[in-house]
């Protein structure tokens, strides 16, 4: 079905002169490398976020306690301003507000690393998806610019197993963000499906640029639409309007060949955006309360008459 809609619309005819698209697109060795480089983030900015415990805040705390109770609200955190220098504490202002979400017997599931202090609980899956599916591609994104700033510029670029793989962990990672911001493995599996077939398309012998860049923009689209239903318009606007400069970037080359760093440097906000709508779905409260009651757990509890003393 996918292969007759797309055959209609063309996407499937060869390019006249393919060699000439690449020609296009020469780069510099040298240019190749800063390439491979400017991809280093999408390892380690992914990694930072969890481990950081970036995903959790006392926005996002409030957000859940709200929905949870139905009737906390910003005033909380006007409540339990005098803590704000210590986030443990604050936590706990704020959980004591929701007697029914504080508990700092009974709290399981906590982490206590030096190494990553903020990281008090696991992250909600929707989180570990998107982290995981941007990571895992990067690397071979750097490893087809590395082989390509050793390749002939033209055909031989375009069709080296390097290229291929980078295009192959592109549509991995999008299928691992498709549950990332949904939650919903019926969600998931559909957006698996639609890019295990874009994979399918790079181990046929002919590469078509033109048929590779409409299944990743359609790869994209999967992963915003969720976005509308939820009413979840300001991330939406955001992620297309960046998608769109950097799409922009990449066929127009308006910085020439520099234009393929800028293409990679452009689209680094999206991730973070995911990571937001990931951390705002009610599938990860349970995890969000549960590191705001872990962080609570870490230091010796707020006293009874402290914390009375503030209503």
């Amino acid at each position: 079905m996918i292969n007759t809609i797309l055959r209609r619309v063309g996407i499937f005819r060869v390019p006249v002169d393919v060699s000439k698209y690449m020609d296009s697109r020469r780069m510099t060795p040298f240019q190749e490398h800063i390439n491979a480089i400017s991809m280093l983030p999408n390892i380690f900015l992914p990694i930072a976020y969890v481990l950081k415990g970036m995903w959790m805040s006392e926005s996002l705390l409030l957000h859940h306690l709200s929905r949870a109770t139905g009737t906390l609200t910003s005033s909380a955190a006007d409540n339990c301003e005098l803590f704000r220098d210590s986030t443990p504490k604050l936590y706990e202002c704020l959980l004591r507000q929701n007697g029914d979400s504080y508990n700092p017997i009974h709290v399981e599931g906590c982490i206590d690393n030096s190494l990553f202090p903020m990281l008090f609980s696991y992250p909600p899956l929707t989180v570990l998806a998107i982290a995981f599916g941007i990571a895992t591609h990067a690397p071979f994104s750097i490893l087809y610019h590395l082989n390509a700033a050793k390749l002939s510029p033209g055909l031989e670029q375009l069709e080296h197993w390097s290229r291929r793989l980078d295009h192959i962990f592109i549509h991995w990672g999008w299928a691992w963000i498709s549950f990332g911001v949904t939650g919903n493995l019926k969600y998931f599996s559909m957006g698996a499906v639609f890019n295990a077939y874009c994979i399918l398309q790079q181990f046929k012998h002919i590469v078509v640029p033109k048929r590779n860049q409409i299944l990743m923009v359609l790869a994209m689209a999967i992963n915003v639409m969720p976005m509308i239903s939820r009413g979840d318009l300001q991330p939406f606007i955001l992620i297309v309007s960046l998608m769109v400069f950097s799409s922009w970037l990449f066929a127009a080359y308006p910085l020439g060949p520099w234009s393929h760093a800028a293409f990679h440097l452009s689209m680094l906000p999206i991730p973070f955006i995911f990571f937001s709508c990931a951390c705002m779905l009610p599938s990860s409260a349970d995890h969000i309360i549960r590191a705001a009651q872990c962080a609570a757990a870490s230091v010796p509890s707020l006293e009874s008459e402290e914390y009375l003393n503030l209503f």
